[in-house]
């Protein structure tokens, strides 16, 4: 059993993180995309970052990543910058930005499901929060959220500071998991059998709970049941007494492994 992947840059029903990273540029985008992208060299790189670190929740991750991952985040911002000077249409540098973070986070999925529980819970807190929010701020964005399907809008900028603490959160757990390695089994038929019991008393039916493990078509539910079911996902993890299955569900969920 596993949790349901789409099969698009977005990622899986239920998971916002690589969503969220797409925040690095693309309100940048919506107001009309970036300036002075024609000046040779490192220049380029600098200006891409300038105007990337001026939207809310962008500074905090990328503070973060060059924390944590310098060597990372020097080839961020190179790969940026290559796509601002190259060929390609004016969603160039959104491309990148999703194509650099969707290889490094599946690049580093054991380094986070390593990591010490409290980073994990900690991302997991903020994600469970974030959409709780967004289900009181618009409950069909949300459910474009667990449905890994793009926003028509762009939402307030709460949520882009409160994305990029997500994701902020989840490189120092990929960090953590390196420096402080924690030795974990594999999940079991127990574990995930444990955590459909957890969904279903917290209120999900089994046309939800069939979606949210890719059993189901995610459009056989409508906005608010979809919203419903990603966040009480996230909650059923959470709630899980046993520091290990929780953890290892953690990683399930943020990996999308099967």
């Amino acid at each position: 059993m596993g949790f349901l992947k789409q099969q698009h840059a977005s990622g899986m029903v239920g998971m916002v993180i690589i969503t969220l990273v797409v925040s690095l540029v693309v309100r940048a985008w919506w107001a009309g995309g970036f300036d002075n992208l024609l000046i040779p060299g490192k220049a380029v790189e600098n200006e891409v970052v300038a105007q990337m670190e001026a939207y809310p929740g962008n500074e905090v991750l990328l503070e973060q990543l060059q924390t944590d991952f310098p060597r990372a985040y020097d080839d961020l911002t190179e790969t940026l910058g290559r796509a601002a000077r190259g060929p390609g249409g004016e969603n160039r540098v959104l491309i990148a930005a999703n194509l650099w973070a969707l290889n490094f986070f599946a690049s580093h999925d054991r380094d986070f499901a390593a990591a010490p529980i409290e980073s994990l819970d900690h991302v997991m807190a903020l994600q469970q929060t974030f959409l709780e929010e967004l289900r009181a701020h618009d409950e069909y964005a949300c459910a474009a959220y667990a449905k890994g399907e793009a926003q028509e809008e762009p939402l307030p900028e709460s949520f882009d500071i409160a994305g990029g603490e997500i994701v902020a959160a989840r490189f120092a757990a990929i960090k953590a998991g390196r420096t402080n390695q924690q030795l974990r089994l594999g999940l079991t038929p127990a574990h995930w059998q444990a955590l459909v019991a957890t969904m279903r008393e917290k209120g999900l039916n089994e046309e939800q709970i069939a979606v949210a493990f890719g059993e189901a078509d995610p459009a056989s539910i409508g906005a608010p049941l979809a919203c419903e079911m990603a966040i009480e996902l996230v909650s059923a993890i959470r709630a899980q007494p046993q520091e290990e299955p929780r953890a290892l569900l953690t990683g399930a969920y943020i990996s999308g492994a099967e």
